[in-house]
């Protein structure tokens, strides 16, 4: 043991340097490798590994073995889990000192009978699964003939072909062989792995003359080292071609990068699409970079009811499709009516719709976005204008439109399927505003008409009252009034006339109070 510890030094060999007890059982203590087996980075689908980075592990394996053999140390269970890479990419043939040692313990009996695990141990498949790294007159014999030097090229040959392919041993007889047969058919009818069709020529050759059935004819270490050398074209390290690699992993992986961040931009595009239907635009940006929308209150916010008001009598008379055609292109025209103001259309309804305006803005401060309010609404009333009736459609269609303004309390609800709400008084009061506007009208309140008073663009002009009972007062968010729900009550309409500012339409304005 101490000769192994002191004389077994070698690049490519993990380094012994003795044993230890733990809790009855022996242990080995050898050189440690950060990178861990073979098996692991062969398996590895982040490592690119080109034929000069193969060609460099299974000429750290070919050094590594000629060197043990040179010094008389037989290997006999080498497989690609005994072999290990450390940081610097170097690969080393671990487990190789048990043989030796169990050759001083066990002298009447082949050592790699105690190595070798049974189907008692870890199962038959499993059992089975081990030996295909062993050579088949050692199998053959059950396990009587000792290992040898031309045992461990036969277990390199296995190495060579998953090196180069990459995948276990037999894996093209997965789907129909199980482990025990493959044994059996190895031992029997010299079956032996299948190399890819990308695996050199020469490289095919050696597995072949190093997994040889005759063990005589299998050649030495240093005679594979000399073959690996013929067919290799550059000389580049495990370390150079690991960084060679590396490098085009790097550039794959940015491409890859790039790709996956033009894909999100793509997606997050197509989301806010789908999103500005539902959240205002300036919403939409938070919602996606996942922030959390607060509720806010306005205290002014001007709101827009649009309806068709003859809608049952244009389904009546026209078909399905041509409805469907003429929503289409009246939605498509409001959109481009709401793209010049600070507007904001919500409870799309087909026929009904709300329009809020001054989300990002001061109306009680800034006069002219209260104008906007007046300005779209007569923009809504000229739409009749611009959209062209379907062949079935024997009328045209007419527009209710009714604006207030007032404190307003906004926010998104749901996550799944979010959707932006209005709630409060102002919301309420312009649900009654639409039950009296005039088709082809617009219908405001005195709110609305005191923002612009100043405002010589518009002429107003008085009209007559309009008065009725209600019999359910519509729940408020005003203390104020908020007793006064369930309670019968008279609401009195003062109406009032509003020029165009062309002077070729009109808007109703409107004031109310109520009474007992």
């Amino acid at each position: 043991m101490l000769w192994i510890r002191d004389n077994v030094h070698h690049v490519n060999v993990v380094r012994f340097f003795g044993l230890s007890e733990l809790d009855g059982e022996r242990y080995v203590i050898g050189e440690y490798c950060a990178k861990g087996t073979m098996t692991d980075v062969l398996k590895d689908g982040k490592y690119n590994l080109n034929n000069d980075f193969k060609f460099s592990l299974a000429f750290d394996i070919v050094a590594g073995m000629a060197f043990l053999h040179n010094n008389g140390i037989i290997h006999g269970h080498l497989t690609s889990t005994h072999c290990f890479i450390d940081s610097r990419w170097t690969v080393k043939i671990g487990d190789w000192e048990y043989l030796k040692l169990l050759q001083h313990v066990k002298k009447h009996k082949n050592p790699f009978t105690y190595l070798r695990k049974t189907a008692v141990d870890i199962g038959k498949h499993a059992a089975a699964y081990l030996d295909f790294w062993v050579a088949p007159e050692v199998l053959r014999s059950d396990l009587e003939i000792l290992c040898s030097q031309s045992g461990d090229a036969y277990s390199f040959a296995i190495i060579l072909q998953e090196i180069f392919t990459r995948e276990d041993p037999y894996a093209e007889h997965v789907d129909h062989l199980t482990p025990e047969q493959v044994i059996k058919a190895v031992v029997d009818n010299n079956l032996r792995p299948q190399p890819s069709d990308d695996t050199p020529i020469r490289v095919r050759q050696i597995m072949e003359i190093a997994w040889s059935e005759n063990a005589a004819s299998r050649p030495s270490f240093d005679q594979i080292a000399k073959m690996l050398r013929q067919c290799r074209h550059s000389r580049k390290s495990v370390l150079d071609s690991m960084m060679e690699a590396m490098e085009e992993y790097t550039d794959h992986l940015e491409s890859r990068i790039e790709e996956r961040t033009s894909e999100l931009f793509v997606a997050k595009s197509n989301i806010q699409h789908m999103l500005k239907d539902v959240i205002p635009p300036h919403l939409i940006s938070k919602l996606t970079n996942g922030e959390t929308i607060e509720t806010k209150v306005h205290a002014m916010l001007g709101v827009v009811l649009v309806e068709i008001s003859n809608m049952r009598d244009l389904v009546e008379t026209a078909s399905a499709q041509d409805i469907i055609v003429f929503l289409n292109e009246t939605h498509t025209e409001l959109e481009k009516i709401f793209s010049r103001y600070d507007a904001y259309r919500t409870n799309l309804q087909g026929d009904t719709f709300t329009v809020t305006l001054g989300l990002n803005k001061d109306m009680k401060n800034e006069p002219k976005t209260a104008e906007e309010i007046p300005h779209l609404c007569l923009d809504l009333l000229n739409l009749k204008n611009k959209v062209h009736s379907c062949a079935s459609l024997q009328e045209s269609f007419e527009l209710k439109v009714s604006a207030h303004a007032g404190s307003v309390v906004t926010g998104v609800i749901g996550s799944g399927s979010p959707k932006f709400v209005t709630l409060g008084e102002t919301t309420d009061v312009l649900k009654l505003l639409s039950n009296i506007t005039i088709a082809q009208k617009c219908l405001i309140s005195k709110t609305v008409q005191s923002l612009f008073e100043k405002s010589t663009t518009f002429d107003l002009e008085n009209g007559e009252d309009i008065t009725f009972k209600v019999v359910y007062l519509l729940k408020v968010i005003l203390p104020i009034v908020a007793f006064l729900q369930g309670v019968g009550m008279v609401l009195t309409w003062s109406h009032h006339l509003m020029f165009h500012r062309n002077a070729t339409g009109l808007i109703i304005s409107s004031s109310f109070r109520f009474t007992n």
